[in-house]
């Protein structure tokens, strides 16, 4: 019986569960089902990364083949309200957000606003991504520079679990409020 699918670059892997038939193939069984697990946890876990935004083997076309959307290559939150998809976008090093990607499967991510308060009811990005209605699916890179060398780092699915504001410099490095989501990892 399956009881699951990941899509890892264009490969579907299948989990499966087994009924026990009987004693002596009990062990080789769980063994199985406990690799197939470890499997399924290490491809959750897996970072996916590009060298490039565009073209055939560029994360734009990687995101457009998961999710059915195309982002913006600008903006950090990418709604596409006709889906009911977001697309998040991180990028380190910015001093105006306070992101936490150390933990794939627990991300931190502010919400728009560079300058002043941040306010969840900003129309373009932070109301869409927010509202149920418009977002039932959010989608998470980061964009991440070593030197000249750009690289796209693909997370995946996420749910919102919680949101806090706390105190943080702004893009004109005056002290305002930010709203900080608190991401749960659901799938690649």
């Amino acid at each position: 019986m399956t009881i699951g699918q990941i899509c890892l670059n264009n490969q579907v892997y299948l989990l499966y569960t087994f009924y026990i038939s009987n004693a002596d193939c009990f062990y080789k069984k769980m063994k199985l089902i406990y690799k197939m697990r470890i499997t399924y946890k290490i491809l959750i876990m897996a970072e996916i990364t590009f060298s490039k935004w565009s073209g055939p083997d560029g994360i734009q076309q990687f995101i457009i083949n998961q999710t059915g959307c195309k982002p913006y290559s600008g903006a950090g939150i990418n709604p596409r309200i006709e889906k009911k998809t977001t697309i998040l976008k991180s990028v380190d090093n910015t001093y105006y957000y306070d992101d936490d990607m150390s933990d794939i499967n627990n991300i931190q991510y502010t919400l728009f606003g560079h300058n002043g308060d941040q306010y969840e009811n900003e129309k373009k990005f932070n109301e869409p991504l927010l509202n149920v209605n418009k977002t039932q699916n959010i989608y998470l890179y980061r964009v991440r520079k070593t030197g000249k060398k750009t690289e796209y780092i693909w997370y995946g699915k996420y749910e919102i679990i919680d949101k806090n504001i706390k105190q943080h410099i702004g893009k004109d490095y005056n002290i305002r409020n930010i709203i900080i989501l608190s991401l749960r990892k659901i799938s690649v």
